[in-house]
């Protein structure tokens, strides 16, 4: 950083002390010189040394911004010169912070660096337009409104489809409005995106806004001649997908009851072959036994006697009360 202070340079021979005065300030001009401008635009800085007696050419040139009562700060490296009392300095402004007062000096070596006073000051000022808004309007139907700013009357303000660089139409506003109507289009599209712009002129200078955000103009209820393309793809795309997601429901239903039909039916066929087994298993687990009724053999007269008593009292004495019993429990088959 550099100051605009100037510089005094003191040299002593032996007892004696001389004061040694700066050399005389350079002269400063800018281009374009009404110092007014726009982002984006480039300033051309010409600073001019006089002439001096003892033809002493100045060593290097910087250019220097400051704010009001502050100190400078470089703006571009010094710029060498050799045998040249003149420089020249290109600066590109980007934003209102590029403003501000514009200063230069020069340096000699005389025998050691020393700062010249500084230059006149130019004043810069870089112009932001607000940006405007767009909008349907208020009080009139198929109209969109684009407001600037109130500092800027008699505007040009411009209307832009999203994606088209050439304005769709323009309009020059009056000495007291700040703001353009645009009647919506014959025929859009629904869902179609607007943005607008204005511009003002600034002495030597046509300086322009940014784009407004951009507006969706929507399908107005009596407007025939708004086509639906947008909608119409819309809704078919909406359509596909409801109709993929009901048939990818219907077959994950599907997998899912024809898995547990699966399930179920594994289980109680395993069920039934376990039960079966137990069964003959406690069937083979009983014994055979054959019962037979024995009948005896009567031989010589102590039979007789007894079929006697038994035809007069016939009583059957079987050994087992089921004969051809073949289980205990006949019960159970």
């Amino acid at each position: 950083m550099c100051s605009d202070t100037a510089f005094h340079l003191r040299t002593t021979d032996k007892n004696t002390a001389v004061d040694v005065s700066p050399p005389p300030s350079p002269h400063l001009v800018v281009e374009p010189s009404g110092g007014h401008v726009v982002p984006g635009q480039t300033l051309s800085f010409h600073c001019q040394a006089p002439d001096d007696p003892q033809k002493q050419s100045p060593k290097a040139f910087l250019l220097l911004r400051r704010a009001k009562g502050g100190p400078g700060s470089l703006i571009a490296p010094a710029k060498l010169v050799s045998q040249s009392q003149e420089s020249r300095f290109s600066v590109t402004t980007e934003g209102q912070e590029d403003g501000g007062e514009y200063v230069c000096l020069y340096q000699l070596k005389v025998p050691k660096t020393v700062n010249s006073t500084a230059s006149q000051p130019v004043h810069i000022t870089v112009i932001e337009l607000p940006v405007p808004t767009l909008a349907l309007s208020h009080h009139e139907d198929k109209v969109l409104e684009c407001v600037g700013s109130p500092a800027y009357p008699n505007a040009f303000f411009s209307l832009f489809r999203v994606g088209v660089l050439s304005p769709q139409a323009n309009h020059q506003g009056s000495l007291t409005q700040h703001s353009a109507k645009f009647p919506i289009p014959a025929r859009y599209e629904h869902g179609m995106q607007y943005q607008c712009q204005y511009s003002v002129s600034l002495a030597n200078t046509q300086a322009y806004s940014k784009m407004s955000t951009p507006l969706s103009v929507p399908c107005i209820t009596g407007y025939h001649e708004c086509t639906q393309a947008s909608t119409g793809n819309t809704d078919l795309a909406l359509i596909v997908g409801s109709v993929s997601a009901g048939v990818l429901f219907f077959m994950v239903v599907s997998l899912l009851g024809f898995a547990v039909h699966r399930h179920i039916k594994n289980t109680t066929e395993r069920r039934r072959q376990r039960e079966r087994g137990k069964f003959w298993q406690h069937v083979h687990s009983k014994d055979h036994i054959v019962d037979l009724t024995l009948q005896r053999v009567d031989f010589g007269s102590e039979d007789t006697e007894r079929r006697t008593l038994q035809e007069k009292n016939p009583v059957s004495e079987p050994i087992y009360d089921y004969p051809m019993s073949t289980f205990k429990n006949p019960s159970f088959l």
